[in-house]
């Protein structure tokens, strides 16, 4: 079955398991750097908030021999344990005062979001620029985003100044800077995976730090981390001397203090590899590396790619 004939055979099997005025759609969800995620979109005439389905993980399992039966019971199982009862006051949430609790900021990549950044405000920022966004809570543990616009702009009678002053002040106070050593932020994951020690070398936590990990508490969209006022001179001032800016998604930043044990062209290598082969395309933050300069108190873009 090709994959928009199973499509439509997913939304048919799931269209009896809900109430007659039920939308059950597919769309293409417009994700970071421009990419586009399918998905189907399930709404009761009661809810105004619809879980994302996405679509192309279940063709995959399709693919390899699941019955649409098995795929339809796994959707509305998630449908049901996703819907939001009773429904969201959108209405009082994001009236123009209670949006500027909900305010931030997200370093995304300049080039691969060129066509969002027309309609969006926005700061240049090296080769990367600073989106704003709304996070808006769901059911207490996850939360919504949608990226300001222009036209928000206009229905909140908000003003770019007082936009880019509500969003940084959020985010210093909500989500305060998080820096670890790496060994001890893999330390914290391997408590949830006991297997991942296999994966690195005898005495690895044993030995002085490289790298450090510089994101926010919610570990979401932590690479703007690297905006906080004072952050990255503190840093310089901590190991006394520069170091290099690695943008290892738009989660983190991981910081090298400069030794002389990598070479520009060493870290731009080692990027490319991540990216290529770790990270999923929506995570990409650049393939640039950075410098700090202690001396000159200034960040810089060290490679072009």
């Amino acid at each position: 079955m090709k994959y928009i004939e199973f499509i439509d055979k997913l939304i048919q099997e799931l269209t009896p398991l809900f109430p007659n005025d039920t939308s059950i759609v597919f769309e293409q969800i417009e994700k970071n750097n421009g990419i586009l995620w399918d998905a189907i979109l399930i709404r009761e005439r009661n809810q105004n908030y619809s879980p994302t389905i996405y679509t192309r993980p279940y063709y995959r399992q399709y693919s390899d021999g699941t019955a649409i039966s098995e795929l339809v019971t796994d959707i509305y199982q998630i449908y049901q344990q996703s819907r939001v009862k009773p429904p969201i006051d959108f209405g009082s949430i994001l009236c123009a005062d209670e949006i500027r609790k909900h305010l931030s900021i997200q370093l995304v990549n300049g080039e691969k979001n060129a066509a969002r950044l027309k309609n969006c405000p926005h700061i240049r920022y090296l080769d990367l620029a600073i989106l704003f966004f709304c996070r808006i809570p769901i059911n207490g543990q996850t939360d919504g985003t949608f990226p300001v616009r222009y036209e928000h702009l206009k229905l909140w009678d908000l003003s770019e100044d007082e936009l880019k002053e509500l969003a940084f002040r959020n985010m210093i106070e909500n989500y305060p800077i998080e820096l670890l050593p790496i060994q001890d932020l893999l330390k914290q994951i391997m408590e949830t995976d006991p297997e991942l020690p296999d994966l690195f070398p005898p005495n690895f936590f044993d030995r002085d730090t490289l790298f450090y990990v510089l994101s926010n508490t919610s570990r979401r969209y932590g690479a703007s981390a690297i905006l906080y006022p004072g952050v990255l001179e503190q840093f310089a001032r901590q190991i006394n001397r520069s170091f290099y800016l690695i943008p290892s998604s738009i989660h983190e930043m991981l910081l090298l203090p400069d030794n002389d044990s990598y070479s520009a062209d060493d870290l731009s290598q080692m990027l490319s590899d991540v990216n290529s082969t770790q990270l999923p395309e929506t995570e990409i933050l650049s393939y640039n590396i950075y410098h700090y300069s202690m001396k000159d108190k200034a960040i810089s873009q060290i490679t072009d790619h």
